[in-house]
């Protein structure tokens, strides 16, 4: 029959941290709050900008609904990841 002593796990300690890791960290802190919405904002600027020469060179005229929706959707999404 097997042993049946009592065994105990032998982490009994946190473990130690990965090599590099709080560099690994401060790299993440740095592009979530300082590329990303850069990068964000820049692509926006670019959509917006696309959607205006689109309107040039079709000559239409503006129409609020499409970006008033997509406003509203972009709104709604963020309440809900908040």
């Amino acid at each position: 029959m097997a042993d049946k002593r009592k065994t105990r796990s032998p982490l009994e300690r946190k473990p130690l941290r990965n090599p590099g890791e709080s560099l690994h960290r401060k790299r993440e802190e740095l592009v979530e709050d300082e590329l990303t919405p850069t990068l964000m904002f820049a692509a926006m600027m670019v959509v917006a900008t696309l959607w205006e020469w689109g309107r040039w060179y079709f000559k239409t005229p503006p129409y609020p609904l499409h970006v008033s929706v997509l406003a509203s959707l972009a709104v709604g999404y963020g309440t809900l990841l908040l």
